[in-house]
């Protein structure tokens, strides 16, 4: 079972991945091919024979038939028609290489694309009237066979994403940094294709953000109550701290208070230190509430104590458990339509200093 931390780290190099295409998918194929499956040889690096790699699983036989592999990795606007076509060449061409010598195989697909329904139905029908079995990989799976592997994931990242080192834990960062670094985390965690591992991965931050509070702080009475209706799915009985705690614990040092801009279609998280934010946008920051518009196409984040960040993961937690995915963006926005009630802000910020007060 994969590392949650290794979930984490893997996001970047997934969407690398993703995003190659032609010879540079081809590159960062055989590289992880190699890396996770040890009696892989690659065949080719340029000539198009179709034939991209083969696996022997010890002495071929019937019971260990080789797997040649057939890297595709085509331009994002090419269509299903054209896709197909060149995978039946790619079968041709093993077909041809393995003519009189391997009558029993399998064909090993690695693709840069996901399949559509009709698509697998096509795949698997060409599947049965050949007689071969078609086995496949994404990118997904791909990483998914690398999280497994904390050493081989580092030399993947090093060599997709120029990653030298093992990266810093989240909870090795100061509060203000900390956020803006679930935040990248989230905004790259959008469209992650696993509904279970986007749940695994939102958990495990959540469970690093409570690091920030003192142990002693973890009893009973300082939790909210859940629902009834949590209590009756333990897999969904969590016990949310009150707003208080973060706000007496988690508490940023006024000279590091940050505020977090996402732009609307953007995978980028921009960070600003309040003087910053004030001159760049020419604007005042002491009546603006913790999450607020700017224009009609960017949120910002105030980070003044870690409340905000438990609200937001747990609100991407929910969007995924009801709908399947979410939008960093999108969640920004939920909140942020709250936060303009003033009398809604007004009695949060009277509770915040209340707090301090005490």
């Amino acid at each position: 079972m994969a590392d949650n931390r290794n979930i984490l780290r893997s996001v970047p190099t997934l969407r690398e991945i993703e995003s190659a295409w032609g010879e540079q998918f081809e590159l960062y194929a055989q590289f992880i091919l190699n890396l996770i499956q040890p009696q892989y040889t690659r065949t080719r690096v340029h000539k198009d024979n179709g034939v991209d790699g083969i696996l022997y699983l010890r002495e071929s036989s019937k019971k260990n038939p080789p797997v040649f592999y057939s890297i595709y990795g085509p331009e994002k606007s090419t269509r299903w028609p054209a896709k197909l076509a060149k995978i039946k060449k790619d079968i041709q061409s093993i077909q041809n290489f393995s003519e009189n010598e391997h009558l029993d195989y399998s064909i090993c697909f690695v693709f840069n694309f996901y399949l559509g329904g009709d698509e697998v139905k096509s795949l698997n029908r060409l599947s049965k009237e050949m007689g071969i079995l078609f086995i496949y990989l994404f990118p997904d799976t791909l990483i998914s066979r690398l999280e497994a592997n904390s050493k081989q994931l580092l030399k993947a990242m090093a060599f997709i994403n120029g990653v030298e080192q093992e990266p810093n834990e989240l909870t090795d960062w100061n509060n203000h940094i900390f956020a803006g670094k679930v935040l990248e985390q989230l905004i790259n965690l959008s469209n992650y294709q696993d509904v279970g591992d986007r749940l695994r991965i939102i958990a495990s931050m959540r469970a690093q953000l409570l690091t920030y509070l003192p142990w002693q702080e973890f009893h009973v009475d300082t939790w909210i109550q859940p629902s009834r209706k949590q209590v009756t799915n333990l897999t969904k009985s969590i016990y949310k701290p009150r707003n208080s705690l973060f706000v007496e614990h988690t508490q940023v040092n006024q000279g590091c208070r940050t505020i977090y801009v996402v732009k609307r279609d953007s995978n980028i998280v921009n960070q600003f230190s309040e003087e910053e934010y004030m001159k760049i946008y020419e604007d005042d920051l002491i009546n603006k509430p913790t999450v607020f518009k700017i224009g009609q196409t960017m949120i910002a984040v105030k980070v003044e104590n870690l409340a905000i960040i438990y609200r937001i993961l747990n609100i991407c937690y929910q969007r995924i458990e009801n709908i399947g995915s979410f939008t960093l963006y999108n969640v920004l926005l939920v909140i942020a339509s709250g936060f303009s009630n003033s009398r809604l802000y007004q009695k949060e910020k009277k509770q915040e200093s209340k707090s301090l007060d005490n």
